[in-house]
């Protein structure tokens, strides 16, 4: 979120480096999935330092965000509404009262095990020793994630420091599903019991990506001239490996600290 202020003194060019002991591991973990948000961050941030170094008219800002997952993406797929990541922003003033803002973000959507199945074994006869029966206990979970890139156009209105923005995003999303859990085969060894005579582990993990393209539309405000916050909504899609294609609508708060 840029301020639209075109008089800023120009900055000198900045140059931004990684820490050299910075190590990024690849644990499925929300914490680990967020590390790779400092090398999205760095190609960017040059970038938008050098453009604003040359014109006015360009800024750029860091953005965190987080907020809610509606429709069959969180029903049908993720059983989760949280989401949350990061990303830079740059916009080009338009005039005094409008901008362009462009942004590129890492968007991680945890989700929430889910019990597909469980083993309930039939009544134990007299008449039906011998008898073999097979069942499964199933877990699943199913973890989002996205690159996202968005082009708006942004003007001020309702107030000082307020404006709205409208626009598209696409999404590139991947959904993980991650199966656990034991398939079982009983033997029934006597009227009324049953024993197991073989089983194996279910650990199983499938990914499918798809693009989103989607409308955004949101408000936003200017605290101050570094701080800004915005209220956004915008539509998204994921694949399941067993869901198939679900739809989403993202309901978003973002905090942006202008560089």
């Amino acid at each position: 979120m840029a301020h639209l202020d075109t008089q800023r003194p120009l900055a000198a060019p900045v140059r931004f480096l990684p820490p050299a002991s910075a190590v990024y591991t690849a644990e499925d973990t929300p914490v680990a999935r967020l590390s790779c948000i400092p090398r999205l961050v760095l190609l960017p941030l040059a970038l938008c330092a050098g453009l604003h170094a040359q014109s006015a008219k360009w800024d750029g800002s860091y953005k965190v965000f987080g907020g809610a997952t509606t429709g069959g993406a969180k029903d049908n797929l993720i059983q989760s509404t949280q989401n949350f990541g990061a990303g830079v922003e740059a916009t080009y003033a338009l005039d005094k009262d409008s901008c362009l803002a462009f942004d590129l973000g890492y968007r991680f959507f945890p989700g929430t095990n889910a019990m597909q199945s469980y083993i309930v074994l039939p009544t134990a006869t007299a008449a039906t020793i011998g008898r073999i029966y097979t069942g499964e206990t199933r877990d699943r979970k199913v973890d989002g994630s996205s690159w996202q890139a968005s082009a708006l156009y942004r003007r001020n209105a309702f107030t000082e420091g307020m404006y709205w923005q409208a626009g598209l995003r696409i999404g590139f999303n991947k959904a993980k599903q991650t199966d656990t859990g034991a398939a079982s085969s009983y033997t029934q060894t006597s009227a009324t019991a049953w024993t197991v005579t073989a089983t194996r582990a279910i650990d199983s993990v499938d990914e499918k990506k798809t693009t989103a393209i989607g409308l955004l539309g949101g408000i936003g405000y200017r605290f101050t001239d570094m701080y800004s916050g915005e209220l956004n909504v915008f539509q998204t899609k994921f694949e399941g490996a067993s869901a198939g294609k679900q739809n989403g609508t993202v309901v978003e708060l973002a905090f942006g600290v202008r560089f």
